[in-house]
């Protein structure tokens, strides 16, 4: 009953407050209470908030009312005023609570200020929090200042280490580019807390992409070490240690993860490509689960060709024994599988089985160079002489042009009775191998099915004086040597009497002639290859003399041992008495170019009958020789145009090296005004310096380019090298060399970076090639306009090699583009759609292009001779368009070259702007 009159009463008061302008009613708790909890109850917020006013007005500093004010703010949905409140409450309090309100309410207000200040307060409350250690970096990276943030946590753990705090500082240094950093904290951690997989990986690549590849390999190693196999670091260690060389660390982890089945396909691709040269024994079974794994019959036959290198014959009757049939039916839609197949049924006596397969292999693929080598094997093998001789006269007028057709090509003729036919097949091929036994027999028994006896008695007096070692020859070898030592022996059983011979001549000779003698059997045994003997004779004479050998007999003895220090001596002390063939034939083994030819011109002056006859002519004298050239071009490439002119000279010094320098002038113009107004000339002078090794090349250009008022210098260092035969590659590095990408680069542009290029070349008429290259773009100001990695692959093939030999070509390129700037508005050029972009975007492109001639393949062309290329190219930017290449080269007055040249693309590159080159080079040596 004593409470009733509060609710009127404090309706009243709360009306005359709102109704009147007067300061409120003097602070009565009870009221002011009462009146709050009323309104509240009621749901009517508006009154609430002015009671709450109106408190906070006498008891400004009351933290009931605060927070009062806080929630009935927060009710209506004033976000600002109860983030202020509950931040007054929570800083003048100090309260847990309120900072949690001020944590929920400040992203909502987006003062992200706030929000770090108040984590950082609740931080300090609980620095053991990982989560909130997290939360304060990521609120200083919101904020712009990820700088700030690491030094803060850097101070944070400096008085509260801990693993949550050492990870955070993994990150935030990583993010904000301090690799050094990050790369220590990886390892503090790793030290103090033990081992992660995700960690110890993570520094190895950071160390790796830093170029510390041999301290990231032994730390990964190390780290491995300590932890439970784990596919993911056992992988990465497997890249690395391939990469850096170590073979045996390489196999041993791809073999792990084979053993615990986690290899992936790529996998067992770099697996095998380890195995070929450093296990050879795994190959066949990483084969087998490459085609148990991916279905590709190629892994199938490469498995089976493992497995006969090695003479497994059970492992591969299992392989077909087991072999259900529809893995047979895929198998057997490849040419590959079906020639293996042919080639087993026929080591099985299954003669009509190997037609049937390899029947089947060219009708899978009529034009198939080793199916057809295949079946005509197997023609001569059991087939008639109407059928062999048909295939002949469809065949052979193409096939004689390569080379993997002459032996079976030879056996046919034989087997046809056609000697002569076969003979210029035995020719050609001893000609590419002049010291195989193989070879050499095949082509005696040739000469002498033709009637040419005399021509193959010197052959076989060569085959049975020097026969080959039986120990290196395959079974198949084996019957044929036996085979051949029979004839021979039943021709030459008295070669020993030569022998004798000639030892009964030396017996005959006086005391003092016999050094002579003893020179003279030297160069007989020369004469019927018996090097050994040659040695045992020079070694006499030298005994006999009692003193050094004369020059030339020494030089021989040289060549006999292979030591080339003896030949250098001889060559460079003893040069007088040597014969100038002898010198020459010296300079050319020491690979001594330059003063081989110089012997070359001396030989050809004292004798020129021999003048235009020597092989190594043009080869020895020419890259001799000072060089001046020129060319002058003109290029298209999108809406500007550049007129090239060009000026240089080479100067041979030394023995492998030259100089060159060469100064150019462009012209840069417009011929769309609407896209593009500019109109400037660039000066530019190139200095070079190149060494060209018997095995690999070096080269240094330096460059100083004038355009736009700026003065610019550019460097480019390459070196190449050809380890094996058929197999070169090159890298090149370059800083701030100009560019070509599109017409913005061409114009105003300039990259740095590295390329890397290998080409190979599996028989002569086909060729192939990658290339890979990283560059960063910049501007005449070393503005960073973005950068770029390409990847580019071709190959190409060509029936037959002459002068008018068609042909195709297959390239596939890959650009990618990053980080595209604007280019400066600084350079006198005008863009009629602002600054656009100097970078293309990436872009994928392929072309397919057919060809029709070659230039000519010595130094300098001896007659004219054209060329031409014509293609279709599609891009993903720009959609398809085509290519035309077309050239002409000859000579004009003699030791000089011209070169004509046309070149025309639509659609091509990442820039989507059409172009064309027309060009005309000259070079004159003297």
């Amino acid at each position: 009953m004593n409470g009733r009159w509060l609710i009127p009463t404090t309706l009243l008061l709360m009306q005359s407050v709102a109704a009147s302008a007067q300061p409120p009613a003097p602070y009565e708790h009870r009221y002011y209470e009462g009146g709050y909890q009323v309104f509240v109850g009621s749901g009517n917020l508006p009154r609430a908030r002015q009671v709450v006013e109106n408190a906070l007005y006498w008891r400004p500093d009351d933290p009931l009312w605060i927070e009062r004010m806080a929630l009935v703010t927060g009710w209506q949905g004033d976000t600002e005023a109860s983030l202020a409140a509950w931040l007054r409450l929570a800083e003048e309090g100090h309260d847990a609570e309120a900072w949690r309100h001020v944590l929920t309410l400040a992203p909502q207000t987006f003062d992200f200020e706030l929000l770090l200040k108040a984590r950082r307060r609740m931080l300090r409350a609980d620095p053991g929090n990982p989560d909130l250690v997290g939360k304060v970096v990521r609120e200083y990276e919101l904020l712009g200042r990820p700088e700030e943030g690491f030094a803060f946590l850097r101070q944070w753990y400096s008085s509260h280490p801990g693993r949550a705090v050492l990870k955070e500082l993994q990150r935030i240094a990583e993010h904000i580019g301090h690799d050094d950093a990050a790369a220590s904290y990886y390892r503090r951690y790793m030290d103090r807390y033990g081992v992660e997989s995700e960690m110890a990986t993570r520094l190895a690549d950071l160390l790796w992409l830093q170029g510390k590849r041999e301290t990231a390999y032994r730390g990964l190693r190390a780290d491995a070490g300590a932890l439970p196999y784990e596919a993911g670091v056992t992988r990465r260690l497997a890249v690395m240690a391939m990469e850096l060389g170590d073979w045996e660390t390489a196999l041993h982890s791809y073999r792990r993860l084979d053993d615990n089945g986690d290899a992936s396909v790529a996998d067992y691709y770099q697996y095998i490509a380890l195995a070929r040269f450093h296990a050879p024994r795994r190959v066949a079974a990483i084969l087998e689960r490459l085609w148990n794994r991916t279905g590709r019959p190629d892994m199938a036959v490469g498995m089976l060709a493992a497995l006969a290198a090695r003479g497994e014959r059970q492992a591969i009757d299992d392989f077909f024994n087991n072999l259900d049939s529809t893995n047979f039916e895929r198998l057997a839609a490849n040419p590959a599988f079906l020639r293996f197949l042919a080639d087993y049924r026929q080591g099985r006596g299954d003669l009509e089985g190997a037609r049937a397969a390899l029947s089947r292999a060219l009708i899978l693929d009529p034009d198939d160079t080793q199916t057809r080598v295949a079946w005509l094997w197997i023609n001569v093998s059991d087939g008639t002489d109407e059928a062999l001789a048909g295939l002949l006269e469809r065949w052979e007028p193409s096939a004689r042009q390569d080379e993997r057709f002459w032996m079976p090509l030879a056996a046919a003729h034989m087997a046809l009775d056609q000697p002569e036919q076969a003979l210029r097949y035995e020719l050609a091929m001893l000609g590419r191998a002049p010291r195989q036994w193989t070879r050499r027999w095949s082509y005696a028994q040739a000469l002498i099915a033709s009637g040419r006896e005399d021509q193959a008695w010197p052959v076989m007096r060569e085959l049975w004086r020097s026969p080959p070692v039986s120990e290196d020859m395959t079974s198949a070898e084996t019957l044929l040597f036996e085979e051949m030592r029979s004839a021979l022996a039943a021709r030459f059983a008295s070669a020993d009497e030569q022998l004798r011979f000639q030892q009964r001549a030396w017996a005959d000779t006086p005391p003092e002639m016999k050094a002579a003698r003893a020179e003279w059997l030297a160069q007989w045994a020369l004469s019927v290859d018996a090097p050994e003997l040659a040695r045992l004779w020079y070694l006499r004479e030298g005994r006999l003399l009692g003193r050094p050998l004369p020059p030339g007999s020494a030089l021989a003895l040289a060549y006999l041992d292979s030591d080339h220090g003896a030949i250098r001596t001889l060559r460079d002390d003893a040069a007088d008495p040597l014969t100038a063939g002898e010198r020459l034939e010296a300079d050319n083994t020491l690979g001594r170019e330059r003063w081989a030819a110089a012997q070359l011109a001396r030989q050809q002056y004292h004798a020129p009958e021999v003048a235009d006859r020597h092989p190594q002519q043009e080869s020895l004298l020419l890259p001799a020789s000072h060089k001046v050239a020129s060319s002058v071009e003109r290029r298209h490439l999108g809406p500007l145009d550049v007129d090239l002119f060009q000026v240089g000279q080479r100067w041979p010094v030394a023995e492998r090296w030259h100089l060159d320098w060469e100064g150019s002038r462009r012209r840069f113009s417009s011929n769309d005004q609407q896209q593009l107004q500019v109109g400037e000339d660039e000066q530019r002078l190139t200095v070079a310096a190149a060494y060209q090794g018997r095995k690999r090349a070096l080269s240094l250009r330096f460059g100083h380019r004038s355009l736009f008022g700026y003065n610019r210098q550019d460097l480019e260092f390459s070196v190449s090298g050809e380890p094996f035969r058929d197999i070169d590659w090159r890298i090149e590095a370059q800083w701030r060399a100009p560019t070509d990408e599109t017409s913005e680069l061409l114009l105003m542009g300039q990259r740095s970076g590295v390329a890397l290029e290998t080409n190979w070349r599996p028989m002569a008429h086909w060729w192939n090639g990658v290339s890979l290259a990283h560059y960063d773009y910049q501007d005449l100001r070393d503005r960073d306009l973005g950068e770029g990695t390409l990847v580019s692959a071709y190959t190409s093939w060509r029936p037959w090699l002459s002068r008018w030999s068609p042909g195709v070509r297959l390239r596939h390129s890959q650009a990618g583009f990053s980080g595209q700037r604007p280019v400066d508005p600084g350079i006198d050029v005008i863009h009629a759609t602002g600054n656009p972009l100097a970078v293309p975007q990436s872009y994928h492109e392929t072309e397919l292009a057919f060809l029709l001639g070659m230039p000519d393949v010595h130094i300098r062309p001896h007659r004219i001779q054209a060329w031409g290329e014509f293609g279709v190219t599609d891009n993903s930017l720009s959609g398809t368009g085509f290519v035309a290449r077309v050239g002409a080269e000859g000579p004009w007055l003699g030791r000089d070259a011209w070169r004509l040249y046309f070149e025309r693309g639509l659609n091509t590159g990442g820039g989507q702007e059409d172009s064309y080159r027309l060009g005309l080079e000259y070079q004159f040596y003297y």
